[in-house]
């Protein structure tokens, strides 16, 4: 019996040997399962993060491209609006040269025609002065003329007295 123990004995540990195995495969196929499912989860999520990556770079590159079309666009639009304002900039120095040249010469003209201005006062004043005088002179040469007015009637009146006397032949010597 003892040999039939023992083949009970290991047919029991041999059942419970496999009963073990099965057990730690079916536990570490549940693991397993588990954690592939787990980290098949996780990589689907990386690669719907990278897949989002992809479309935001792609965004971003276009974005990127324009921005960058936008600003050569703009680097023109500058160079050409300098060019504008350095042209409009020479000519209206030129503009402000002429009217600059323009206003010193009136200036000068002004100045002349002040001058000759001032000129032409001083004259009239002075000939106003002469005017005045000459005035003075015909009052004085009147009131002369008056008084020899006074003495040829005086001598006239003696004369037509002399010659009445003459015809009257009473003629005092």
């Amino acid at each position: 019996m003892p040999e039939n123990f023992m083949n009970k004995n290991v047919n029991i540990m041999v059942i419970l040997i496999v009963v073990i195995v099965v057990a730690v495969i079916a536990g570490a196929t549940i693991y397993f399962q588990e954690s592939f499912g787990q980290l098949s989860g996780d990589y689907n999520t990386r690669v719907g993060e990278l897949n989002n990556l992809k479309k935001q770079l792609a965004e971003y590159e276009v974005k990127y491209t324009t921005s960058l079309e936008d600003l050569n666009t703009t680097e023109e639009e500058k160079e050409n609006i300098k060019q504008v304002y350095v042209q409009k900039k020479e000519e209206l120095e030129g503009e402000v040269t002429a009217v600059q040249t323009t206003l010193d010469s009136t200036r000068s003209n002004l100045k002349n025609t002040q001058k000759e201005l001032s000129d032409k006062k001083e004259e009239l004043t002075s000939a106003l002065h002469n005017v005045s005088n000459l005035e003075s002179e015909i009052e004085d040469y009147k009131d002369q003329l008056v008084e020899k007015q006074d003495i040829i009637d005086g001598y006239e009146a003696d004369v037509s007295h002399y010659i009445t006397l003459l015809d009257d032949n009473e003629i005092p010597y």
